[in-house]
């Protein structure tokens, strides 16, 4: 059987944030296990969690549909398999968190903190992270299609496998990101700046990189077909990628 939250930590959550972070002020250096609150499978579909203190808790498989977690402090938090369908994260700190095969389809996190998070084959499909930090996160194979993600920080960002096909990445940084083999199709990253990132075996094809940067990227094997190279900032590496696309 499946290990459940501690009914105590669920009943405390669910009498309201200040009543939450209050007993975790309190508690949290007398009992070890406050600072990880065992919140594992819990319900809590709708609830509102905004502005919760919530670092370094275990909400691994919690059902957080719909939830209201704006401006949450989830720092170091274990939300792997969690469900965050629809979920309001906006400006939530959610650096180092476990996030690994998560479902935030449609959730908002628009200017969240995802510094150093795990989102391996997390699934964020139509998600908003438009100005999110997401410096040096992991999303490998992760589910990006048709997300929001213009103005987000993925300098240094291992994006490997990942699915970004429509997604809107208008004046992203992805500089020294990893996006080899990652499926770009049809997406926008007009203004984006990929300077130095590896796009080794990345799908291109019939993306918008008008005034994007592509300096000292790595665009070996890349697909590029039916892609407008002709406002690239460098002259350089279009004259290159228009090669590689054939």
């Amino acid at each position: 059987m499946l290990p459940m939250a501690i009914d105590e930590h669920v009943a405390m959550l669910k009498q309201g944030v200040e009543a939450w972070n209050a007993w975790r002020e309190k508690n949290g250096n007398i009992v070890p296990a406050l600072i990880r609150a065992d919140l594992r499978r819990a319900d809590l579909r709708r609830a509102d969690l905004g502005g919760a203190d919530l670092g370094g808790a275990d909400l691994s498989g919690a059902l957080l549909m719909a939830a209201n977690l704006m401006a949450a402090h989830l720092r170091m938090a274990n939300l792997g398999g969690a469900d965050f369908l629809g979920a309001k994260l906006t400006d939530a700190n959610l650096t180092g968190a476990n996030l690994t095969g998560a479902n935030l389809v449609r959730a908002n996190l628009g200017g969240a903190n995802l510094f150093g998070a795990k989102l391996t084959e997390a699934n964020l499909s139509e998600a908003n992270l438009s100005k999110a930090n997401l410096f040096k996160a992991h999303l490998p194979r992760a589910d990006l299609r048709r997300a929001n993600l213009s103005e987000a920080n993925f300098r240094e960002a291992h994006l490997g496998g990942a699915l970004l096909m429509g997604a809107n990445l208008m004046g992203a940084n992805l500089m020294g990101a990893n996006l080899g083999a990652a499926n770009l199709r049809a997406a926008r990253l007009s203004g984006a700046n990929l300077r130095g990132a590896d796009l080794g075996e990345a799908n291109f094809r019939e993306a918008r990189l008008s005034g994007a940067n592509f300096t000292e990227a790595n665009l070996q094997s890349a697909t590029l077909v039916n892609t407008d190279l002709t406002a690239l900032t460098s002259p350089a590496v279009a004259s290159m990628a228009y090669q590689l696309g054939g």
